[in-house]
């Protein structure tokens, strides 16, 4: 009698252990698929939120072309920034030199928008880059016309009157032309012009040296002062435009 008792009793706390060992299991698999789950669909969102401020600063370049390429006094661009936050950064800078001389110089101020994390767009001399840390690509060139014997470089020189940012509502970019000018216009009689370079001084400066090597300039940067430094050789059949184009820039709530 006494023997069964036990064996009753083993049997009983295997059963225990048994449904704990399952119900262990069950929770856990449910708790790894909802984490699983939550983290996929969270990561969906972020990622539908950089390709939304990505679609959304490819508009701000294409209304911003319009004044530099088409003489419109102003455009503005409706931003909608949910939890994001848009801002103006540090001064980055853009000189060309050519014929011996320095041709234009001027400090170029960048809007950004920050989305998650260490994710955000940033529209800088007509150009727009994507952000992710410390990879950092090109997602719309500037308006350089570098190739077939045709030179134009557009100097987009964004500045601010203030510095402000706003975040998590709806906002008005506003770009307002206040200087539009030739800086030079030279071709393949211009005495000593046979050589252009362009410099760029900015956090981008390892996107921008890419993109200049594909157009066949020669570059080299300096990590140090982040800036990148391009040559183009240019023959008797060349002509070479350089514009400078000023827009202020505001945020309208």
């Amino acid at each position: 009698m006494g023997e069964r008792s036990l064996r009753d009793d083993g049997h009983g706390l295997s059963d225990v252990l048994g449904y704990v060992l399952v119900f262990s299991l069950v929770v856990t698999s449910v708790l790894v698929v909802t984490v699983g789950g939550l983290s996929a669909v969270e990561n969906a969102r972020d990622a539908e939120r950089a390709q939304n401020a990505e679609r959304a600063f490819d508009v701000v370049a294409t209304n911003f072309a319009a004044i530099y390429e088409r003489d419109a006094p102003s455009r503005s661009t409706e931003l909608d920034l949910a939890d994001s936050e848009i801002f103006y950064n540090s001064n980055s800078s853009i000189t060309v030199r050519g014929g011996g001389q320095e041709l234009v110089s001027r400090n170029v101020r960048p809007v950004e928008m920050s989305v998650v994390g260490d994710r955000s767009v940033v529209y800088e001399a007509g150009a727009v880059f994507r952000e992710n840390g410390d990879d950092v690509s090109m997602v719309r060139p500037p308006p350089f016309l570098l190739t077939g014997g045709q030179v134009h470089l557009p100097v987009v020189q964004t500045t601010t009157p203030t510095i402000e940012s706003a975040g998590s509502t709806t906002v008005l970019l506003r770009g307002v032309s206040t200087n539009r000018s030739v800086v030079t216009a030279a071709n393949g009689d211009t005495p000593g012009f046979n050589q252009l370079t362009v410099e760029i001084t900015s956090p981008r400066f390892g996107a921008w040296e890419r993109y200049f090597t594909e157009e066949g300039l020669d570059c080299t940067t300096f990590p140090a002062t982040e800036t990148v430094s391009c040559t183009l050789d240019l023959d008797s059949t060349f002509s070479v435009y350089v514009t400078l184009q000023r827009i202020e820039m505001s945020l309208i709530l």
